[in-house]
């Protein structure tokens, strides 16, 4: 009624995000999303956030030609449209189980869970097999 938004996150999540950070996984968020809570959240994680970003390839080309990383090292976890041309250019592109169809048709990797529901749980039990 006022305006007032709020975001629930996967406490899982968080606790998996330090775990792969402690396995030398360069974690980056890149959101269109213009709310500040991403840039929030993503503090209390320690992960690099880029929020309100309006062109989500140009944005981690230019983090990847900054830091010398090839796009086909890439592991790009997204769910809807917005994410179709990033994903459409990175190594490893995947998605939760409630992704778009469009971008469950170009992963390599459909989780079983659904986005905010553990998918990084999911993603590290996948790169430690």
């Amino acid at each position: 009624e006022h305006g007032n938004e709020s975001s629930i996150a996967n406490r899982g999540d968080g606790l998996v995000i330090s775990s792969l950070i402690k396995k030398d996984f360069k974690i980056v968020v890149i959101s269109t999303e213009k709310n500040q809570i991403v840039k929030h959240r993503c503090k209390k994680l320690g992960v690099e956030c880029h929020y309100g970003i309006e062109n989500n390839i140009n944005e981690l080309k230019k983090i990847c030609n900054n830091r010398d990383i090839d796009l086909m090292k890439v592991i790009y976890i997204g769910n809807d449209l917005n994410d179709k041309e990033v994903m459409g250019n990175v190594g490893y592109p995947m998605c939760p189980s409630d992704a778009h169809q469009e971008i469950k048709d170009i992963s390599k990797i459909v989780f079983d869970t659904s986005g905010g529901n553990g998918v990084m749980r999911e993603f590290l039990n996948y790169v430690e097999n």
